[in-house]
């Protein structure tokens, strides 16, 4: 076309006129005419498809003057030319929203063509997606959308000139006014990396195409009146067993829309996946994520660019589309577990996350592994029908994915826990058989924990062990014949009813309830009730497995039944315990042979030197008949790797000190050693802590303790005001000062004489027998 004279071109950013406002009016009624048509020509349709980008970037246009022109300073002034411009883009936003759906929504286009089409739009590279349910287009060849010039844009026709001959005679649209726009070629570019606002507004007109092709429809029809009343995972499956039953009718039947956005957003995550692995394999965490422009990324030149527009896209879908963007058959929801997982495998891979971000990705992929959970305990194996076993295969799909995520777990698994990595055990156990298998069901370590034998107490790390043993099994194996053998009649009671519905109570998913069962046992035996006789070995069990919960309500629940069980039945309980402490504790090392125990070991052994020490507070005076045994698992804690243990220990026997008082006199000069090596030379600031608060609890009475040596006195003198001069760190300096405290306190109620008071000057005299 020849460049018009510089009269027909207002715009001084315009080089030129490509279409005028007339003729741009006939090509939508034509395109009108054709898509209304009751069998329009699919090769027509096709080649309509392929120039599809410049409508879509007029409708973009369009919905970016619509707000414009009714925010115009001069409305006032010029009421009714804006009244006419808002009536003519209100009707030609109709237009085009008409024309692109019946574009993207016709019998031609498969689901793949669907997503290409929409992708091509906004100007995102195709993807290689296929779909096995719902399409019966695979097989046909692809619609190619060419690319328009990216100088391409549509004027309003207030800057066309008015002396344009063809302005009077323009032709109105069908039912509205005159397409009142014309199409030039700009001066400027528009690509992203100019002007990265342009594609804000393709976003905004893509959420709004979408919303207008798949809209919110009422739920009609005998078979949708079922759906109404059965599970969205029934409702999801049964309606993807009717998409593959229209699909096979000869192609008469419309292919229903329903799962553009979907398969849209789920292409949009697959991108950020792609492009973040290629982002964290390069490993620049200087460069900024927005660029001027587009940089070169391994083999992916613009891996910056589309990722940024999928999430950009991707966050416009959530905010605007909401429940459309749900899966609307299995095949999605499985791709959707997928991408997610594969997500977070990159993540927990690359190790990109800091240590504020650990509870966003723990969190994270418990609430994914409970959704699954929620779905695959829906899973039943029915040969018969051929839904549910398409369900089955689809999630089956799962397994492989499921399976990395579980080695990169166990590679980098400072961020999880052991209840994540049974629940995925049991989640691939399901998947695996398809249903077969329950949830509730799923095998689970044995804890063969007996008072008898203390040995076999099972800690966190020998249970990480023993799960991952079993972890590591074929998933499908055949099993012996059990031992039918029967129990020996006199082995353990009949269980009191009360007593059982505590054991049911302990089985409750729900943590309030196992908690409130806990303590109900818990005060049984405070009271010594008579129906807890004979069931020591299984309350013992119960009560040492609770230990290793996470939630403050369960385990400090345990303890507190420890400490009364260990006071009815102390010899056993109280040694199995400390037996059990002291093989948990491991030797410190030095250098690079140190192994740092994970954390919940150790919180474990805490929580099982609480339940001692409340035990032995439980005895009274009866704690002094364990002090040896006690006083050497405490000092084997006190050698262990982890400072968290070491300061515990010392702690625990400071707490030990109070206790017995004059029975300790026996072994002070053990507990000075220990106070004078921690105290000087650990390198922790918990663990002199804790050793300062030793050497104080000695000195709690009024006077100098009798049963204390006076070479340990004038020791722990020198030490405490030795280190009161080196110690740097203001807690453990703060201990050291209330030690010396305490000792010049008691040195001077020793030495010297209260002052005389009226208490001290009264005499009281008692008659033992007046008469």
């Amino acid at each position: 076309m020849q460049k018009p004279e510089a009269a027909t071109v207002p715009d001084a950013t315009d080089q030129c006129e490509l279409v005028s406002a007339n003729q741009l009016t006939r090509t939508l009624d034509f395109v009108t005419d054709l898509l209304s048509s009751p069998s329009p020509s699919e090769v027509v349709l096709r080649e309509i498809i392929s120039l599809s980008r410049p409508l879509f970037h007029f409708f973009v246009q369009v919905l970016k003057d619509q707000p414009a022109s009714s925010a115009s300073a001069m409305k006032e002034s010029l009421s009714s030319l804006h009244t006419e411009k808002d009536q003519s883009i209100s009707s030609l936003r109709l237009t085009l929203l008409n024309i692109l759906s019946k574009l993207l929504v016709n019998s031609v286009l498969s689901r793949s063509d669907r997503l290409n089409i929409l992708r091509n739009w906004v100007d995102l590279p195709e993807t290689s997606a296929s779909f096995s349910i719902g399409d019966s287009k695979q097989t046909a060849c692809s619609v190619t959308v060419f690319p328009c010039h990216p100088r391409l844009a549509f004027r309003y026709r207030l800057l066309v000139d008015s002396t344009d001959p063809e302005a009077d005679n323009t032709l109105p649209l069908k039912g509205s006014k005159t397409a009142s726009y014309r199409c030039v070629l700009t001066s400027e570019n528009t690509h992203i990396t100019v002007r990265p606002e342009v594609f804000t507004e393709r976003v905004t007109a893509l959420v709004e195409l979408l919303k207008f092709c798949n809209p919110v429809r009422d739920v009609t029809g005998a078979v949708d009146d079922d759906i109404q009343h059965i599970p969205s995972f029934q409702s999801v499956s049964l309606k993807s067993h009717q998409c593959q039953s229209e699909s096979s009718r000869d192609g008469l039947v419309e292919h229903d829309a329903s799962t553009v956005s979907a398969d849209l957003f789920h292409s949009l995550i697959a991108d950020i996946n792609h492009n973040l692995g290629i982002i964290l394999r390069q490993r620049f965490p200087e460069e900024i994520l927005l660029p001027c422009c587009d940089q070169a990324i391994g083999n992916e030149p613009s891996a910056i660019s589309v990722g940024i527009k999928s999430s950009l896209l991707a966050s416009a879908m959530l905010d605007n589309l909401g429940d459309q963007l749900w899966p609307q058959n299995p095949e999605q929801v499985v791709d959707l577990f997928e991408m997610t997982f594969k997500r977070l495998c990159s993540l927990l891979s690359q190790a990109i996350y800091e240590k504020d971000l650990e509870d966003f990705v723990t969190e994270t992929l418990s609430q994914l592994l409970g959704i699954l959970a929620f779905y695959a305990h829906q899973l039943t194996p029915s040969p018969s029908n051929p839904v549910q076993v398409n369900v089955c295969d689809q999630f089956g799909r799962l397994l492989s994915t499921l399976d990395e995520l579980d080695n990169v777990l166990r590679a980098y698994s400072e961020p999880i826990n052991s209840a994540q990595l049974e629940l995925l055990h049991c989640l691939r156990v399901m998947l695996a058989t398809r249903g077969a298998v329950d949830l509730q069901k799923s095998d689970k370590p044995p804890t063969p924990t007996s008072l008898s034998d203390p040995t076999t107490l099972i800690s966190p790390k020998r249970a990480s062990s023993l799960s991952a043993a079993q972890i590591n099994r074929p998933l499908i194996q055949n099993l012996s014949e059990p031992d039918t053998a029967p129990c020996s009649p006199g082995s353990e009671k009949l269980v009191d009813p009360a007593l059982q519905e505590i054991f049911d109570q302990l089985n409750d998913p729900l943590v309030p309830v196992r908690g409130h069962a806990l303590i109900m046992l818990g005060r049984l035996l405070e009271s010594r009730d008579q129906c807890v006789l004979g069931h020591e070995e299984r309350l013992f069990k119960i009560l040492v497995q609770h230990l290793s919960d996470m939630d403050s309500y369960i385990y400090l629940s345990a303890i507190r039944g420890l400490a009364a069980l260990g006071r009815a039945f102390t010899d056993r309980v109280l040694r199995a315990m400390l037996s059990r402490f002291r093989q948990l504790c491991t030797p410190l090392q030095s250098g690079s042979n140190r192994v740092q125990p994970p954390e919940c070991h150790v919180e474990y052994q805490l929580k099982l030197g609480e339940a001692i020490m409340r035990t032995l507070r439980e005895l009274g005076e009866m704690a002094p008949a364990y002090r040896d045994v006690v006083l050497d698992t405490v000092s084997v804690g006190t050698r262990d790797a982890e400072p968290l243990v070491r300061a515990a220990s010392l702690s625990n026997l400071a707490e030990l000190c109070r206790l017995l008082r004059h029975a300790i006199a026996p072994v002070t000069y053990e507990i000075f050693a220990l106070i004078e090596f921690y105290l000087s030379q650990d390198p922790s600031a918990s663990v002199r802590q804790a050793s300062a608060n030793l050497a104080r609890s000695l000195l709690l009475d009024e006077n100098l303790p009798d049963w204390l040596p006076p070479d340990v006195l004038r020791d722990l003198n020198r030490l405490l005001s030795s280190r009161a001069k080196i110690e740097r760190d203001p807690s453990v300096l703060e201990q050291i000062e209330a030690a010396l405290g305490e000792l010049d306190k008691c040195a001077r109620n020793s030495l010297f004489f209260k002052p005389l008071s009226v208490e001290n000057l009264v005499k009281k005299i008692h008659i033992s027998k007046p008469f």
